[in-house]
């Protein structure tokens, strides 16, 4: 039985001409979710026009010293968001980006697809169940090769009839497979 979700703040996301694409990242700042990577991503970019917000708190124990991306001037660091990805200013970002070792279905995506987010997620556990690559958005199958992000984000960000139907295609998926409709049926059943 799939988490339920719901697309009523869904947003037809089109991407700015000629200003900066705002990638979105958001978690908690741990091992699994390979900050480290996210990273090498922005190190990578440096030269091409994204900007990167992250949203997230450090998990206990973990020592990933956030203060890393001080040194980046395309980096915002946010902090803890509370009660999910609808509750931060989200129509101000374009493209979601995920990085996770290891994953069930995170709930985070889930958010992200409702709100129309394009994504970009590593190829981990049970992420391919929503997300096909190149259908309802794009997995990363080298997790911690920041260059193998960037081609996927890239290809997006190059093709925006692409994006439209990715969006499109994840909005269908999310209603179909994780509505509250099919929640209450596959309960029932």
């Amino acid at each position: 039985i799939y988490q339920p979700v719901s697309t009523e703040s869904f947003v037809d996301r089109k991407l700015k001409k000629d200003k900066s694409i705002d990638i979105l990242w958001a978690s908690r700042i741990d091992d699994q979710k390979i900050p480290y990577t996210l990273e090498d991503i922005i190190k990578e970019s440096r030269e091409l026009n994204y900007r990167f917000h992250i949203y997230g708190s450090q998990a206990l124990n973990y020592s990933y010293d956030m203060k890393r991306f001080e040194k980046y001037n395309n980096v915002f660091v946010y902090g803890a968001y509370k009660n999910g990805l609808a509750t931060i200013n989200h129509k101000n970002y374009d493209i979601f980006l995920y990085t996770s070792k290891f994953d069930g279905m995170p709930n985070v995506l889930l958010e992200a697809l409702s709100l129309g987010f394009p994504v970009v997620a590593s190829d981990s556990g049970g992420i391919k169940e929503i997300i096909k690559d190149g259908e309802t958005g794009f997995l990363v199958e080298d997790i911690y090769n920041p260059r193998e992000y960037l081609k996927k984000i890239n290809k997006l960000v190059n093709n925006h009839s692409m994006m439209g139907k990715i969006i499109m295609n994840s909005k269908l998926a999310i209603e179909k497979q994780h509505s509250w409709s099919s929640y209450l049926q596959k309960v029932k059943q």
